[in-house]
Order: structure tokens, then sequence, then C-alpha cells
């Protein structure tokens, strides 16, 4: 039975940000809750009429300029610069040139919780845009591969909060491309989340 609401996605954090420094360890409860609840949403995104399963050449048709002419734009776009640093990782994951700019990415999202439309070359932010949730999805897939590849906890840490916020803002989930990855993202994401469980000697029911 689910005893606790998983606390993290009863709101809109794209409305009202999640402060996870004052998170503290709430026991098994809390656990089986998440358990519930990321299911609930994997079956949902399931049952949704432009459901597909995810593959990778969701991205291979795309044109899309190189990652370094992207960020010297003086007012770059987000997103385009999100697909460009995805299709260098599908391609080559152990390339470290992109490296640097997904963890300014990430410290970015760390701090403020929001990712905004556009960046300058100096990844100052233009204007005062933020709800793109797609941005948000390629963001979590970025952390998702990193992860992968180098099993550094700091990117499954903020790909499980990248992961909240989707949840807690899932009605923006409507595209195809992003129904389906988001689907990809939260099942690997309880993938290793419970391998990580186990390895620890905690078993959910």
């Amino acid at each position: 039975m689910n005893k606790i609401p998983y606390s993290y996605t009863r709101n809109n954090l794209l409305d009202i940000p999640q402060n996870y420094q004052m998170s503290s360890y709430e026991g098994p409860d809390f656990l089986i809750s998440y358990q519930f609840s990321r299911k609930k949403i994997i079956t949902e995104l399931e049952k949704m009429p432009d459901f597909i399963s995810f593959s990778n050449n969701f991205f291979s048709s795309q044109d899309i300029s190189d990652v370094y002419e992207i960020i010297k734009i003086n007012k770059f776009s987000t997103n385009e610069l999100y697909h460009s640093i995805i299709m260098e990782l599908i391609s080559n994951p152990k390339n470290t040139q992109t490296i640097p700019i997904i963890d300014k990415f990430l410290k970015k999202f760390e701090i403020r919780k929001r990712i905004f439309l556009n960046y300058d070359n100096e990844f100052n932010i233009i204007g005062d845009e933020f709800k793109e949730i797609q941005n948000y999805v390629l963001l979590s897939f970025m952390c998702l591969i990193r992860y992968q590849t180098t099993s550094d906890l700091k990117y499954l840490n903020t790909f499980l909060k990248l992961n909240d916020l989707i949840c807690s803002a899932k009605k923006l989930i409507v595209n195809k491309i992003d129904i389906s990855l988001f689907h990809y993202l939260l099942t690997s994401e309880m993938k290793y989340v419970l391998k990580l469980l186990d390895e620890s000697g905690i078993w959910l029911e």
C-alpha cells in the first residue's frame, strides 16, 4: 500500500521549485511511494495515443548545427544546443568535448531548478521563459547517458531531480518524442535506482 504520497511531485516544480538541500531520508515507505508514483506515470505514458518505444533514431535525422558553433552565437537556443549535444553523445558516448557544457547546465539547474529558452555566448540567461518541458527532458537524457558512461552519481542525482520536475508538470508532455523519451528515462531511472538499493541491501515490496 502507498502510505506516504511522493512529496517531490505533489506541486508543479516549474512554479514552486523544490529545495532538495533541506530533504531528509524518510525510510522505506518513502521509497515505496517513489516507486508507486513512477510506475503510475510510466503506465499513463504507455496509454497515450502517440506512445511508441523510444529509439536513438529519433535524433538521427535532425539537421542540427555543431555544438561549438551554436554557443558562439550571441543568443542561442537551448533546445538546439541540447539536440546537438545529444547527437554527439549518441554517436560517441565517451566524447569528452561536450562534458564541460553539460556540467555547466547541470550546475545552472541545481542552483535555479530552471532551464531558460535562451542564453548568450557566456551562458548568461536571456529572457524569462523557462517552461519549455522538452528542454528538461533533453537535459535528463544527457544525465542518463553520462551516468551510463561514467557511473558518476552526480549525474544520477540531477537525473532524479529533473525527472521529479517533469513528472510534476506531466501535462506538458504532449509531443510524440517527449512522451516516448520520457518513458524511456523513467524506466531507466527505476532500473538504476532499484539496482543501487539492492546493492545497499534495501529491498522494496
